[in-house]
């Protein structure tokens, strides 16, 4: 819009009138402010029967380095998806439900060096630990102003990372102009901070307006992954259809570390996010679609409450009934799951269920010794459902005689949503077999249930026996946060263990897991322990402690 002002042309106007007027507006031309820049107004769209789908693209980078200056092994693979979003009722009081569907392929292996060598051919994604094929289904509110995401499959970290990457709608209630910022705090599941966000550009005229946002992302793992994972970069580049109130593309990299146990790991993910398809259905259109997910999500109900066979009973009826759904791959993963544990977890006799218990076990502590978390993740899978459908069985096995099939049930247990299933593992923190306790305390560890059975943890740091010991370091690490009011006891105790218990090992995992307890008042004390240690990984491990507690600026809550 011009500032200039122009008079209506009329028959009337004379020659010496409209002369005037040319020299006064080249003179306000000459003096005039240049146009303001052009203003944004970011919104979501709440409007019921609007369907947006997504390509989606996740490549990842995974690094593990025993020192900082070394990669023993690289790992770079690639999952593809499908984001679906549909408005499912109009908006009242500014608010509207909205369905986000999530499906992710497997993920397949493009890469492997170990030692700088490449590794040909690459191994199956399943003994690589790589997120398998999953579908999430969520049906929330958005608001003009936030639309959350949802993630599926892969391990904790993974789906931490997937979070950062996707979660970015969210908008200022003011009109922006392009280098403007904004910022909104993040409260994900695992990561706690601040996104700042920035307007870079707005590119288009009228509809065809598109405003070019960046974002990044500062915080600190929390809950599992606190004091094991550290956000390193998280930024995001999108662009936003202005009138359509759509996303149209987004490209996001996210990179963090962690260390599980002694390794350090690096890990990259790269996503890329295009729309396909926008469009908005018909009245009729839209009641089928919200009829066919109000029946779906009975049958997930179903499933989640663990009738399997009723929920199989409902997924296929609701495949043959509408067997063009948009929600068909929520229905096709669950059959997959429940089609996996009929064939394979069902009517088992406590034989077979003790020889399975022995092979996933097996497996499960070949891959735990490399210190490969992401590896383990099917298994975890694997456990969850024996408890869900062989209770009974492991509870028999529970309470039987034989001290090394009691420990690994009762490590089975670990895996369950039961409350019953962590009482399990406390009762059995006190057995009479040390094994059992070992693996009872371990199981606790898994669980990762913040404060809960501290007074439990802190009493095996002392056992007798030094599998327990080093159980309970792990358990400590998972489960006694630095906010925790129980920080100092434990901080001390792992320090005595530090200085003089006899394994090697205890001690170890006791340096470990001081690593998120330690305080500046300990440095004295921790600086004599190195110099008095002869195992070099352990005096390694202190030096990390020191460095880290020395730059804390003040000691946490005691």
């Amino acid at each position: 819009m011009s500032l200039l002002w122009k008079p209506t042309r009329r028959k009337t106007h004379s020659l010496c009138f409209s002369a005037v007027a040319c020299l006064w507006a080249s003179s306000l031309a000459a003096t005039a402010d240049p146009a303001p820049p052009r203003g944004v107004r970011l919104r979501n769209n709440l409007s019921a029967g609007v369907r947006t789908v997504y390509s989606l693209t996740i490549r990842t980078k995974r690094s593990t380095a025993p020192s900082d200056d070394q990669e023993a092994e690289i790992l770079v693979y690639e999952q593809s998806g499908r984001l679906t979003l549909f408005g499912l009722s109009p908006p009242e009081r500014s608010r509207a439900d909205r369905a986000w569907m999530l499906e992710l392929d497997e993920a397949r292996p493009e890469e492997l060096t170990r030692q700088g060598e490449p590794i040909l051919p690459l191994p199956e994604p399943a003994d690589l630990g790589l997120p398998p094929r999953a579908a999430q289904l969520r049906v929330d509110q958005a608001t003009p102003l936030d639309a959350y995401a949802a993630v599926a499959g892969g391990s904790p970290v993974e789906r931490a990372a997937l979070l950062l990457a996707l979660d970015v709608i969210h908008w200022p209630e003011r009109q922006i102009t392009a280098g403007e910022q904004w910022a909104r705090s993040v409260d994900h599941e695992h990561l706690s901070g601040e996104r700042t966000f920035t307007l870079t550009e707005v590119r288009g005229k009228g509809r065809k307006r598109e405003a070019v946002v960046t974002s990044s992302v500062s915080g600190e793992f929390r809950d599992e992954l606190q004091g094991s994972a550290t956000l390193t970069r998280a930024e995001v580049s999108c662009v936003w259809h202005v009138s359509e109130k759509s996303l149209l593309d987004l490209e996001s990299t996210v990179e963090l570390s962690y260390t599980p146990q002694r390794q350090k790991r690096r890990m990259t993910v790269e996503v890329k996010l295009e729309r396909v398809s926008h469009r908005k259905v018909g009245r009729e259109e839209r009641r089928a679609i919200a009829e066919e997910l109000d029946e779906l999500t009975e049958a997930v109900g179903t499933y989640r409450r663990g009738d399997r066979d009723a929920a199989v009973l409902a997924l296929r009826d609701f495949e043959s009934n509408h067997p063009r759904s948009m929600w068909l791959p929520v229905t096709r993963d669950l059959m997959s799951k429940a089609k996996y544990e009929q064939e394979t977890l069902v009517s088992l006799s406590d034989e077979q269920l003790s020889a399975v218990l022995v092979q996933l076990i097996t497996k499960w502590q070949g891959i735990a010794i490399t210190d490969s978390p992401e590896r383990l993740q099917p298994l975890r899978t694997t456990f969850a459902e024996l408890v869900d459908t062989q209770r009974e069985g492991l509870r028999r096995i529970v309470a039987g005689n034989e001290a090394s099939m009691r420990a690994i049930a009762v490590f089975c247990f670990a895996f369950g949503s039961e409350e019953e299933d962590r009482r399990i593992l406390v009762e059995r923190a006190r057995d009479d077999d040390g094994l059992v306790r070992a693996w009872a305390v371990y199981g606790l560890a898994e669980r990762g249930e913040p404060d809960r059975d501290a007074d439990l943890l802190y009493s095996a740091l002392s056992d007798d026996d030094a599998r327990v010991r080093q159980r309970a370091c792990m358990a400590v690490r998972a489960c006694i946060l630095s906010t925790s009011g129980h920080r100092a006891r434990f901080a001390d105790r792992l320090i005595e263990m530090v200085a003089g218990d006899e394994h090697e090992d205890v001690r170890t995992l006791a340096a470990v897991s001081l690593a998120r307890l330690a305080q500046r008042r300990h440095l004295g004390r921790l600086r004599a322990i190195r110099q008095q240690e002869q195992a070099a990984p352990v005096r390694d491990l202190l030096e990390r402690v020191i460095r880290q507690v020395n730059s804390q600026p003040t000691d946490g809550p005691e």
